[in-house]
């Protein structure tokens, strides 16, 4: 039987129940290992067995909260999660129980391109980490849907040794390309915005910590973070395999309609051509290219919000025409159906899939986050 996906990609996933099982010799976090501020991380390299699965092993220890599970493939094949098994032996997740609901959990379960990532537990309701090891059997398909058999996988293993949800801090590298780290106007106007993120955050007991850098080298436009790119594996690879890379430039994907775009729902920690939160300085400037106060606002909202996809969030709603077509999987995000509904009821939340203005330069504040969204985002291996 075959699967098909519900956004644009020409991809098939050919399922069935024998996929999920634990053939052949598990990879696990025994590799390289490095341990940074609570956060352990393991690189290492596998093939996928007889039946195209690579079952990745994650050792977690007791009091931890969540992993972070990364996997790179090379040429014409993709990987993504079939199922995670808890150390007792128990199903978690499985792919098709959400595959083509019309509720979004995790992109790790789409096969979208060379690069996958998923953070475990995602919600308040998933099961509480415990100790041992658990199982998370990796697929790579290709462009035609068929599994890859003796497929090389590299992937790394991030375990937070922390399982507080009340509080956390993340740790945010902006970085700006080109020359717009010498430009006052554009640095300005982002730390007015980095402050209305990190007061937004603050109300949910998310602590931002903000370091600054520049890139003069590379290119202010910046491809659409679906694609990524060289340049932007190097960016991140100059940080630290717990903090969150957005990059500051001109624009994103080609175009100046994009305010921001997030290399993942979630994204990685460790370095990949995916592995950032783009914003174009443009877009959030206004038509007119200069910030006024409503434009910092929207563009500190944006930057909560496309690091929250980042975290792991998607919108409470997307629509096709003025029609709710798809809805995250929190059950205290309303499932509204259409434009004017959602935009009464969800149009303040900061995931909500666009500003809701009247006029130019009247929009609502969208800064508000429902405690199930709060619970993905403390959740996520990078808030520690």
């Amino acid at each position: 039987m075959a699967y098909q996906l519900r956004i644009p990609a020409i991809l098939l996933l050919f399922g069935c129940l024998a996929c999920d099982d634990d053939t052949g010799k598990n990879a696990g976090n025994t590799g390289i290992c490095t341990d940074l501020d609570g956060l352990q991380t393991c690189w290492n390299t596998g093939n996928t067995n007889n039946q195209g699965i690579l079952p990745v092993s994650v050792n977690v220890n007791s009091g931890a909260g969540a992993f972070l599970l990364t996997a790179f493939v090379t040429g014409d094949a993709y990987p993504s999660v079939e199922a995670i098994r808890s150390p007792e032996g128990s199903r978690e997740l499985y792919w098709d129980d959400w595959y083509t609901s019309d509720y979004n959990l995790t992109a790790g379960i789409l096969p979208l391109g060379n690069e996958m990532m998923i953070n475990w537990p995602i919600r308040a309701e998933d099961p509480a980490l415990s100790a041992g090891r658990y199982t998370v059997n990796v697929a790579v398909i290709d462009t035609e849907g068929y599994y890859q058999l003796g497929k090389s996988v590299t992937y790394y293993t991030q375990v937070k040794q922390d399982d507080s949800f009340s509080s956390g801090t993340v740790q945010a590298r902006i970085v700006y390309v080109d020359d717009l780290g010498d430009n006052a106007t554009i640095t300005g106007a982002t730390e007015d915005a980095v402050a209305i993120w990190r007061a937004i955050w603050s109300t949910y007991g998310l602590t931002l910590s903000v370091d600054y850098d520049t890139r003069p080298e590379v290119d202010a436009a910046i491809p659409s973070m679906t694609e990524g790119s060289e340049d932007i594996s190097e960016i991140s690879a100059t940080g630290t395999d717990a903090d969150i890379t957005v990059i500051i430039c001109d624009t994103v994907g080609g175009t100046t309609q994009i305010y921001g775009e997030s290399g993942g729902i979630p994204g990685t920690l460790v370095e990949g051509r995916q592995s950032a939160v783009a914003l174009s300085w443009i877009t959030n400037a206004g038509g007119d290219g200069t910030f006024s106060t409503n434009d910092i606002q929207v563009y500190g909202e944006t930057l909560a919000h496309e690091v929250g996809h980042y975290m792991g969030l998607f919108h409470p709603v997307d629509f096709n025409g003025n029609r709710a077509q798809y809805w995250d999987a929190l059950s205290d995000t309303d499932e509204c159906n259409t434009t004017a509904a959602c935009d009464a009821s969800l149009g303040e939340n900061n995931m909500y899939p666009y500003p809701v203005c009247i006029g130019f330069n009247n929009c609502l504040d969208q800064q508000s986050l429902s405690t199930g969204q709060a619970g993905v985002l403390h959740r996520y291996t990078g808030a520690l």
